[in-house]
């Protein structure tokens, strides 16, 4: 009787972590993929002389520009910093 119990014990252990790392995998590919209930604009901004994704957010009023800068910089293949150039064409998602 108390190997069956150990048994059932290990396999409900064994499923428990099944389903943790499931949930673990199913939320960082919600953050990953930046699903969200609000729906974005999407267009082409053409950089002007003494922008900054810092200022072009200010600009278009979003308030999180941190997730603007790297949403921009995912959606570009631009570095981390942003570094972005005056006539530069980018895609913003606001």
């Amino acid at each position: 009787m108390k190997k069956l119990l150990y048994e059932i014990k290990e396999k409900l252990l064994e499923n428990l972590m099944y389903f943790v790392v499931a949930i673990v995998i199913a939320a960082i590919v919600f953050l990953l993929t930046g699903c969200t209930s609000e729906p974005k604009k999407e267009h082409t901004y053409t950089v002007q002389k003494g922008d900054t994704l810092y200022t072009i957010a200010q600009d278009l009023g979003i308030e999180d520009w941190r997730k603007f800068r790297y949403e921009t910089c995912k959606n570009n293949g631009l570095e981390q910093g942003g570094l972005i150039f005056t006539g530069q064409e980018i895609v913003i998602c606001y």
